[in-house]
């Protein structure tokens, strides 16, 4: 008996849900179309990745090019025989 009445509950829900589907406008239908465009561009067309890609190239020039320049200087005074003698060395710091 519980077996006849959950198909029962069952099928009916499922026709319940299938009513809840058709169309309230006693069989009359009327159908919406919808028109979506889109406009699609290369993202290397966008005038702001030049200006972003020419900076990043300019800074990796400038990072570049001035990383030889560093030197660095040391001055050493010593005190020989009652005088003294100041003598400064400047080296390239790639070679340090």
């Amino acid at each position: 008996m519980w077996k006849s009445f959950a198909a029962l509950l069952t099928l009916t829900l499922v026709q319940v849900i299938c009513f809840a589907q058709d169309n309230p406008n006693n069989g009359s239908s009327s159908s919406v179309k919808t028109t979506t465009t889109t406009e699609h561009s290369e993202w290397y067309a966008a005038p702001w990745v030049w200006i972003v890609g020419g900076a990043v190239v300019i800074l990796l020039l400038v990072a570049i090019l001035s990383g030889g320049r560093g030197s660095s200087s040391r001055t050493t005074v010593t005190d020989v025989g009652g005088g003294t003698t100041s003598r400064t060395v400047t080296t390239d710091s790639s070679d340090v």
